[in-house]
This record gives C-alpha cells, structure tokens and sequence, in this order.
C-alpha cells in the first residue's frame, strides 16, 4: 500500500474477527496496471494506491467475507493492511448506506495545489469550483470557468518548504513583495452537476458541500460559473449567523419571483430573503443605471466606489462575503471597472471588514479575451485572499 494508506490510524483493535464486510457503496477502481491500482470513494474522494497483490484480496468482499477468512492469520500483514482499508471505510458491513456524492474531482487543481477530501479542511483556504451557468443566459459556457481557470494557474505553481511544509506563497509583482507565505490552499474540485435534475438539488449539494469543507474554520472560495454562483456561499455563511455581501458587479438586480432559483439578475433579492443577511452591497462601475430597491429591501444598495456612500467599508463584528464579477471588467466590446479600481475595492474590504468567504464569478473561456481575463482574475483572487488573511 502507499504511504499514505500507512499513515492512516490503524483502528484496527476493535475489530470483530465475526464481522462481515463488503466494499462500500461508492467504491471505484480508477486504473490498474500490472505493479498498482488506484481506488476511490466517490462519496469522500479518499482516493489510495494498493499493490496488485492487496487489490486482488479486497477484491473477494465484493461478496460478503470475514477479515479473518480473507487474509489469515489474524493480525499478519495482510490482515493489517485490509483492516487499514476498513478504517478508512473501503470495507463495510452489508447494508451501510451511500454517502452521497457532492463534488467531482477536476482533472488540475488550483495552482496545482494539493486536493481537499469531503471533510472539515485543515488548509487556511479551501476551494470549490462550481460549474453553472444556467442563471444567466448571457454567460453561456461559464460551466466551463473553474476548469478553464484552473488551467490557467498553472502559470502559478503552490509550493511548500520540502523541510517545513510551509507554503511558499507567491510574489506581488503589484506591491513587489511576498504575499501567502504560510497560507496553505486545498481544492475540494467541483460540485457535481448532474443536468437534467431539479436545479435546487445542484445547490443543496453546492452548499452541503461548503459546510462540510468549512467547517474547520477555512475561508472558502467559490469559482463559478454564472454569479448565481455566488449564492451557495452566501447562503452557507448566512446560516449560522449575520453575514453582510459585498460584490464587484455590473448589477441590475431584478426582485426574485416566488421559490424560482436565484439568478444573476436575482442573487441580491434571494440573498436578501435569507434572514441571515444584513447588508448587500452591489459595487457596480459609474455611469450604471440607479437601481431602484424593490419593496421590502431596504438593506440593499447599489453603490459606485467613487460615490459618497462608503458605509461598505464601515467596520463592524459582522463578516463579509466578498464576490468579484469578472463581468464588471471593462473588455474590448464593453465598459467597466479597470484592474486597478477592482483590486483596490477588494483590498480594501479585505483589510477592513472580516472577509469569511469570496466568489470569482463570470468565468467563461467564450471570452474572447479570456487568456488575460483568467489571469486578472487569479491576481485579484490571489489579492483579496492576501488582504484577507492580514499577509499584505
């Protein structure tokens, strides 16, 4: 078995040699050639090399089987490593229900960073891409984004100290010095989308999901997709508490019709309908249409950052979702927000509000400029995640 099946807790001990085990509901073999295999669980994404040896005896409780009567004698090594695989749930008792399935593993990661299981992440930041674009019709193929953006930071490789396991962080070519020196990122891959199903399940699953990551205490980040995107992280933070949003965007907010989905056109008023919301902020470029607040809303505001009303930045014990519309960008075909004016809004509601969640959203590689669209969008992620956690 690989190392890192050895660095599983042996949990071996209270093991009933009369107990029967089967493999558990979700079990997958990803390759096998003639030296290893690749497993997984879907469910939890524990994914483990095994020698062909060791596959071939787990493969006999695809029928119910005795540990004891696969690998005899009780407690040689065989026994031991099949029991390391029940410890990390490959083997269960007939019967044991499926985990569900809440993400899909990416075929690169973020910055090629390390991958984070279904589990409360140990990472500072941990990363959840989520492949929609059915809230807006003028973002066809932003499903795309988080894949697409991911391949693009591969420009920006994640390192950590060999002897420390610290992370290296990156240089800010911007502020010319090191920033996230220390801030470990994992990426947990992306939602499962399964088209075709109500789209009510794909964000009980996106928000399920962001528990789950979260609950350790790591900052999240969501890329989407669409900006309805956004509502999976907003709608996780405004559970457990207050939580005021703060989003780089072209607005146009529309008021939200009966129990339909949130859109990009109704994310503040679904936002806005969680009682966990306080404030909703839509920073949008001058020269946008004044949105009148529908009725009932009067804790939204439509705001320009060079306008007089800076209450966004107000301090207050109440936490931030941050969300960045890379829409809001000005492009050749459209006016907007430049670099600068977006990386000095993030920046600043990083270093004064208490930012617990961010969203980079109106990813689509349709764009025809999407090569420099990506990249800015990884420097203002890179930005806003380093004024967030106090490292600029």
């Amino acid at each position: 078995m690989s190392s890192s099946a050895n660095s599983a807790p042996p949990g071996h001990a209270d093991v009933d040699a009369g107990d029967y085990l089967v493999l558990a509901p979700g079990f997958v073999v990803e390759s096998l050639d003639d030296r290893q295999v690749t497993i997984c669980l879907q469910g939890v994404g524990t994914r483990l090399r095994l020698p062909k040896a060791l596959h071939a005896a787990l493969m006999r409780f695809m029928r119910p089987s005795l540990l004891a009567a696969v690998a005899e004698p009780l407690g040689s090594a065989a026994w031991r490593a099949l029991d390391q695989l029940r410890a990390r749930g490959f083997l269960v008792p007939p019967g044991t229900p499926p985990v569900a399935r809440l993400l899909t593993d990416p075929p690169v990661r973020l910055f090629d960073g390390p991958a984070a299981k279904l589990v409360a992440s140990e990472a500072d930041i941990v990363v959840v891409g989520f492949p929609w674009d059915f809230g807006d019709p003028a973002a066809a193929g932003a499903r795309r984004g988080p894949l697409a953006l991911r391949e693009t930071s591969l420009q920006l490789l994640y390192s950590v100290d060999p002897i420390t396991g610290r992370a290296a962080g990156w240089f800010d070519a911007d502020e010319r010095r090191p920033i996230l020196q220390g801030v470990a990122i994992a990426d947990a891959g992306d939602v499962l989308v399964r088209h075709g199903e109500p789209a009510r399940h794909v964000f009980e699953r996106g928000r399920e999901a962001w528990r789950i990551l979260t609950s350790g205490g790591a900052t999240g980040i969501v890329l989407g997709g669409d900006s309805s995107a956004a509502f999976v992280p907003i709608s996780a933070c405004a559970g457990p508490g207050e939580v005021d949003v703060i989003r780089v965007c072209t607005g146009g907010g529309k008021t939200a019709q009966g129990d339909a989905l949130p859109t990009a056109n109704t994310l503040a008023s679904h936002a806005l309908a969680l009682s966990g919301v306080r404030h909703y902020y839509d920073l949008v470029p001058a020269g946008r249409p004044e949105q009148r607040p529908w009725p009932g809303a009067g804790r939204y505001r439509q705001v320009t950052p060079q306008g007089g009303d800076a209450s966004w930045l107000d301090e207050a014990d109440v936490p931030v979702h941050l969300g960045i519309d890379m829409a809001a960008l000005a492009s050749a075909t459209s006016t907007g927000f430049d670099y600068r004016t977006v990386r000095a809004i993030v920046t600043s509601v990083a270093r004064n509000r208490r930012v617990i969640s961010i969203d980079v959203c109106g990813l689509n590689p349709a764009h025809p400029c999407w090569g420099a669209l990506a990249m800015t969008a990884l420097h203002l992620l890179v930005a806003a995640v380093s004024a967030a956690r106090g490292s600029s």
